[in-house]
């Protein structure tokens, strides 16, 4: 499908209502919607207006109250509250050179978004590659977008895009290169959220603001991605380069926001204004700031085979760490991953990985986080769950008075998991940090030492995270481990953990 007229240019551009295939619900009667709609294996090109897109005058929640009315022709009091269709599939389509954006799904609950080639969307408006709104639990999987254009700091241009009221968003597995606007943004309007969990994806050579966090932004866990950002001509040359970021928050209503496992080269040294209200946990930076945030970062090279040119989402091996790389069995232990990496490789149990490739394969299971449990008692107004959190900056203190030893701090896994070193990670270790323990495996029945009157000698006393690596003298294969603690530091009287994970 091709040469479609659609609208006139200008603001028209942008018409959702026009485009090359479009799905609509209309009436304000008898709610609406579709059951089971797939849109597969089709190519759209040179449309004036949208590639592909669905909506619905059944929308209304959260404070969105009409879908563009000046430009769809529809009052804004007709439409009507939010009845979302189910069972939409957009699958396999070639989209490239449209006006406005590539594929946008409106209106629906568990979208799946999957397999799409996008390339250069936006060529006569600010829009986005492929984006979803009014939609809740949307998956956006296995696609590649590319080459969509810039239009000003405030007109998109980027890959993907989290927009007006969606829940629980997942985009992973995906290859964003060359887009001139960045590779994501959230963002809402009304009192509705934009929400999405971004993993496992590459993206390469995107510009302008990489990462954009706009109105109502939360709910934003960006982790295991590999992004690779060179010094491009097009971010060289721009009159805006000045106001080009790494990651951008443009609201102060943008929460709960977390980067953790992230491979960064900022070969273009963009910065990090993130207003302060991004958390950053164990993400690697070549060139380019570093952000302060992040207390257990890592910099350096990544050691990567061969970044930065991989030609299409069928050949992203350029990504894969080396067997010297630093960012290797790093990565913290994230509950319910997906259990693959970006090319399918399996992921551990356990400690994976920085970045969206993972070298060596795992099991690949998919489950819960490792639950935890002390016999010293709780400190600080913490709880034993900071353990296994997946976050090097929620920590969990014994009290400070009445500590005595030895004492225990107990994983217990949801499934049995090959175990060669426990890992502990402290901040001010010296201060707080335990300097003595027995480790022990369960064997289903008893606890068995296997290193005891192990020590840690803490380098630092400051905020900055370290890992402290205790190696059993052979892997085990076991449903929990404990660590019997026999001495600690204790210039507050309390000792104190911030991860305990295992690889």
């Amino acid at each position: 499908m091709h040469a479609v007229q659609g609208t006139a240019s200008g603001g028209q551009a942008s018409n959702p209502s026009a485009g090359g295939i479009i799905v609509s619900t209309r009436g304000k009667r008898t709610p609406t919607y579709y059951e089971n709609l797939t849109i597969a294996d089709n190519e759209v090109y040179d449309t004036r207006s949208y590639g592909i897109v669905t909506w619905s005058q059944w929308m209304r929640r959260e404070g969105w109250d009409s879908l563009w009315p000046d430009l769809m022709g529809i009052p804004a009091g007709d439409f009507r509250p939010w009845t979302p269709s189910t069972g939409v599939v957009v699958r396999g389509n070639s989209v490239h050179d449209v006006s406005a954006g590539g594929i946008t799904v409106m209106q629906a609950r568990g979208a799946l978004i999957e397999h799409n080639r996008v390339a250069r969307a936006a060529q006569n408006h600010g829009n986005v590659g492929i984006w979803w709104a009014g939609a809740d639990d949307t998956v956006v999987r296995f696609n590649e977008v590319s080459g969509t254009k810039y239009w000003g700091l405030s007109s998109d241009g980027t890959a993907f895009d989290a927009d007006a009221s969606v829940h629980r968003s997942l985009v992973q597995y995906n290859f964003s290169h060359d887009n001139e606007g960045g590779f994501f943004i959230a963002v809402s309007t009304g009192s509705a959220p934009a929400e999405a969990t971004v993993r496992y994806n590459v993206s390469q050579g995107d510009a302008n603001q990489v990462f954009a966090l706009s109105t109502n932004a939360r709910n934003i866990d960006v982790y295991n991605n590999t992004v690779w950002v060179p010094l491009t001509p097009f971010i060289a040359d721009h009159p805006d380069r000045a106001s080009f970021s790494l990651v951008k928050v443009w609201s102060g209503t943008v929460r709960d926001v977390r980067f953790r496992n992230n491979v960064i080269y900022d070969g273009a040294r963009l910065p990090y204004d993130d207003a302060g209200v991004v958390a950053y946990d164990r993400n690697l930076y070549q060139d380019g700031p570093v952000p302060p945030a992040d207390k257990a970062a890592l910099t350096g090279d990544a050691r990567l085979t061969a970044p930065g040119a991989a030609p299409s989402l069928d050949d992203l091996g350029g990504y894969l760490p080396t067997a010297g790389s630093p960012v290797l069995a790093r990565g913290l232990d994230i509950a319910h991953d997906g259990g693959r990496d970006a090319v399918g490789t399996a992921l551990p149990a356990g400690m994976p990985d920085l970045g969206g490739l993972q070298r060596t394969a795992g099991t690949g299971l998919d489950e819960a986080a490792p639950t935890a449990a002390t016999s010293f008692g709780d400190g600080q107004s913490t709880s034993p769950a900071a353990l296994t959190d997946g976050s090097d900056q929620a920590t969990w203190a014994s009290p400070d008075t009445g500590v005595t030893y030895p004492g225990t701090l107990t994983l217990t896994f949801p499934s049995p998991r090959e175990v060669s070193e426990v890992v502990l990670a402290t901040h001010y270790g010296q201060g707080q940090g335990v300097t003595r323990l027995d480790v022990q495996t369960w064997d289903g029945t008893a606890w068995t030492t296997r290193s005891a009157d192990a020590t840690i000698d803490w380098a630092g006393n400051s905020g900055q995270v370290e890992l402290a690596a205790l190696r059993l003298p052979a892997a085990v294969s076991t449903t929990g481990i404990r660590l019997v603690v026999k001495a600690a530091n204790h210039t507050w009287g309390n000792l104190s953990v911030n991860e305990l994970s295992t690889r």
